[in-house]
């Protein structure tokens, strides 16, 4: 069994949905990525199937293969740039705190 991506998605929510839906046809399938992270920030949550599935998951999801607009497996870069400019900040005013 190989397991390819099928789809990325932001929300954890949408991502259990869409799995339960793949599961209920009898598709094996497995969630990477930030799922249940007590932490919001993060890459995202990549949806798996197996590659004899993929056609026929993509039938259930009612995805196009050639719809440039859907969301792909590759994770944007912003959740990680916006974290990193908070921080940034926070550890800036903390210093900042500190010196005066």
């Amino acid at each position: 069994m190989r397991l390819v991506p099928l789809i990325w998605v932001s929300d954890p929510f949408e991502a259990k949905v869409l799995a339960a839906r793949l599961g209920a046809e009898g598709i094996v399938w497995q969630l990477r990525g930030n799922v249940d992270s007590l932490y919001p920030v993060g890459g995202g949550i990549e949806l798996l199937v197996d590659e004899s599935d993929l056609d026929e998951a993509r039938t259930v999801l009612a995805l196009d293969p050639l719809d440039d607009d859907a969301p792909t497996s590759s994770r944007p870069a912003w959740p990680f740039l916006a974290f990193a400019v908070v921080v940034l900040v926070i550890v800036s005013w903390a210093r900042l705190m500190a010196v005066t």
